[in-house]
């Protein structure tokens, strides 16, 4: 008799435009922008983990699981995009910054930018890595030499507009200038697991009647509808 052997979770995951649909609906009953400083806090990670899940950039499956939940999604799975392989590692990164902002830019939209710089740059693996606040920055991966050939096509004038949008700068980064990112939000991650249960009951909008929340850090939860009547505050850190 054969076995079942056991899945293994990707370690990384991105959103399908189809489940960016239905997250953005849930948000918007939550009265919540893309990047909503209370949606980081409930999932534990940071504005910049929720601009690269708008852009369909992989992240961890963990913060890609808190973010759904966080806006009442239990069933992550359907927001997932299927897509299980792990994220390649590029000696050479490319800085694309254009004019907007993640608010008005889609995925579908980044989905046409990156088809024409694939096309421009004549590499078909050309992907987005992450997504910077402000303009757009976007950090592309792809060969250094179409990556190359993007920046002469910007420097030379022949590439000032992207889907209708203005290009603002172009620039080859070293792999070494685009990790921190990842790495700082992986940090705040493990610095707020100590949290994550408190987080999951304040969802809830459950009662705190005389609980004991001595020296608990609950730095930057929102207690938003809890009810803390009674409770043991002694050298707790409310502090945001």
């Amino acid at each position: 008799m054969s076995q079942t052997l056991p899945t293994t979770m990707a370690a990384t995951l991105r959103a399908s435009n189809k489940g960016l649909e239905l997250v953005d609906k849930a948000r918007i009953k939550k009265g919540w922008n893309k990047t909503e400083q209370a949606w980081a806090d409930l999932a534990t990670t940071s504005k910049a983990t929720l601009r690269r899940f708008w852009g369909g950039v992989k992240i961890q499956t963990e913060a890609f699981q808190e973010i759904c939940k966080a806006v009442g999604i239990e069933d992550w799975e359907s927001i997932s995009d299927n897509d299980h392989t792990q994220p390649k590692t590029y000696e050479k990164r490319l800085s694309f910054a254009i004019a907007g902002s993640i608010e008005k830019i889609d995925k579908q939209k980044l989905d046409a930018i990156v088809a024409l710089l694939r096309k421009l740059g004549g590499d078909a693996e050309i992907e987005i890595l992450d997504i910077e606040e402000g303009s757009i920055k976007l950090t592309l991966g792809g060969s250094e030499e179409s990556l190359q050939r993007l920046q002469d096509l910007f420097e030379s004038g022949e590439l000032r507009e992207v889907e209708g949008i203005l290009v603002q700068n172009v620039q080859l980064l070293e792999k070494e200038e685009n990790i921190q990112g990842v790495k700082g939000d992986r940090a705040l991650r493990q610095s707020n697991r100590p949290n994550k249960l408190i987080r999951s009951i304040l969802r809830s909008k459950v009662s705190f009647i005389r609980p004991s929340l001595k020296e608990i850090i609950l730095r930057k939860i929102n207690l938003n509808e809890a009810d803390l009547s009674g409770a043991n505050l002694n050298k707790t850190n409310l502090s945001r």
